[in-house]
């Protein structure tokens, strides 16, 4: 996946929710790293991971993370 759609994730959950629910998403979804490049390429695994780690966190529907993005 490309890393600016990775960081446009990342940008839409800190803006929207904050910076500390970001950093639980990204140790959640144990990303290893607190911030995406927007021009590297990452494993498709990692934004899913990301997403599932989000609804988990925000105690929301996958489909309602979604959604809102």
């Amino acid at each position: 996946m490309h890393g600016l759609i990775n960081r446009s994730i990342q940008g839409f959950l800190r803006d929207t929710y904050g910076a500390a629910i970001w950093t639980r998403v990204a140790r959640e979804a144990r990303l290893g790293f607190d911030s995406f490049e927007p021009m590297l390429t990452y494993q498709t695994d990692l934004t899913t991971a990301v997403l599932n780690a989000a609804a988990k966190v925000l105690n929301r529907p996958l489909e309602g993370v979604l959604e809102d993005l």
